[in-house]
């Protein structure tokens, strides 16, 4: 959140920003505008949304047992994990042989949440538009 807050703010986003997110904001939350899932109800125009579910910075982010050094601070410790000695979600490792179903559930819910704030954007369902995910 401070991230995008900051980029915000250091970038005077404000000016390129969809200007309907912008006015749909509080004065502390326009920079949720530089967010997809702030943005995409208010874009007008068709639009294909190309996204994977999950992908390696995601993962490691949604499993970690430590900081990710993917990126240095930019994700936090899941909770989930916080007492145990998971690292299969280390960069760059196997997570197929070494997660057990436990976590693979938790990516389930992961995506399913992804899938459900995609959806249930009116520009989901808007002719002419469309997701490949």
């Amino acid at each position: 959140r401070e991230q995008m807050q900051s980029i915000y703010s250091l970038s005077n986003a404000s000016a390129g920003l969809n200007s309907a997110c912008i006015s749909a904001q509080g004065p502390d939350d326009k920079w949720k505008c530089n967010m997809a899932p702030y943005v995409y109800p208010h874009i007008s125009t068709p639009f294909m949304v190309m996204n994977s579910a999950l992908d390696s910075w995601q993962t490691s982010c949604i499993l970690a047992s430590e900081r990710s050094s993917v990126g240095a601070s930019n994700c936090a410790v899941s909770p989930t994990f916080k007492n145990e000695k998971c690292y299969c979600a280390s960069y760059g490792s196997q997570i197929e042989s070494c997660c057990d179903a436990h976590m693979f559930s938790i990516l389930d819910d992961y995506e399913q949440a992804f899938m459900k704030v995609l959806t249930s954007s009116a520009s989901y369902n808007k002719p002419g538009n469309g997701a490949f995910v």
